[in-house]
């Protein structure tokens, strides 16, 4: 929301379109009712139509994320679900890499693993040391190492995505078909554990699931141009990482 003296605009900002509503002067009658109005409406709506990401929080506990990874790997061109994606939960620590941009594919690649951190048995001397750094001489032996890697995007979709000739989580499948038997390769190339777009409850009473795309975003918004901007979904992949580290 920006205001200016009397006047205010509300903003939406997506992964490749910034939009404004028409000015309204909050000192009429007119423009203090819809003020109050928004207001109120933002403050009973979902956390998603604000803008959270509901399905990556922060443990404040064990100082890591909690991120949801969609165990389905299929596309279709719903909008919405009855069914949950049943997604996968993994824990980390380290962010890698953060496309910090004001529009694009918005990446995020996280180092993270399946097994959930334990301060209670993390160091056999203390228990004050973090589950991801600790020091080599007390890491008891299930201490859960960061065996994959996360990547977060919202990438461009063609009209049909279940056709989508760029989607990723395609040819990681179409790979891992492929060349999962063939030991000599192991480590050689990203193996999909498992990845789709991210959905979301549409409301606290609702059986419904929505997928957060743009078109999610823009529903129910009318203007100019709005048909002409690009589908991009919110997709979320967990793999294994490729080779070994330089140091």
């Amino acid at each position: 929301m920006v205001v200016c003296k009397t006047h205010v605009e509300v903003c939406v900002l997506g992964p490749n379109f910034a939009m404004s509503s028409p000015s309204f002067d909050m000192a009429d009658d007119t423009g203090c009712q819809r003020l109050v109005q928004l207001l109120v409406n933002w403050s009973f709506c979902e956390d998603h139509l604000l803008g959270y990401d509901t399905t990556v929080t922060h443990n404040a506990e064990l100082d890591c994320w909690e991120i949801q990874v969609p165990a389905n790997t299929a596309d279709n061109q719903k909008d919405t679900t009855s069914e949950s994606s049943s997604p996968s939960v993994f824990y980390s620590k380290e962010m890698v890499f953060n496309s910090d941009r004001l529009f694009g594919r918005h990446n995020r690649c996280f180092l993270a693993t399946k097994v959930k951190p334990d301060r209670a048995n993390l160091i056999k001397t203390t228990g004050d040391e973090d589950i991801f750094n600790v020091p080599s001489e007390g890491v008891p032996l299930n201490v859960p190492t960061c065996e994959f890697i996360i990547k977060d995007a919202w990438p461009e979709v063609d009209k049909n995505p279940a056709n989508d000739s760029r989607d990723e989580i395609i040819h990681l499948l179409r790979i891992k078909e492929k060349l999962e038997n063939d030991g000599q390769l192991y480590n050689m190339y990203p193996r999909i554990d498992s990845g789709g777009r991210v959905q979301f409850v549409r409301g606290p009473d609702s059986t419904e699931y929505a997928y957060d795309t743009t078109k999610t975003i823009l529903r129910g918004i009318s203007g100019d141009g709005i048909n002409d901007i690009p589908v991009r979904v919110h997709k979320r992949i967990a793999m294994t990482p490729v080779g070994r580290p330089l140091r």
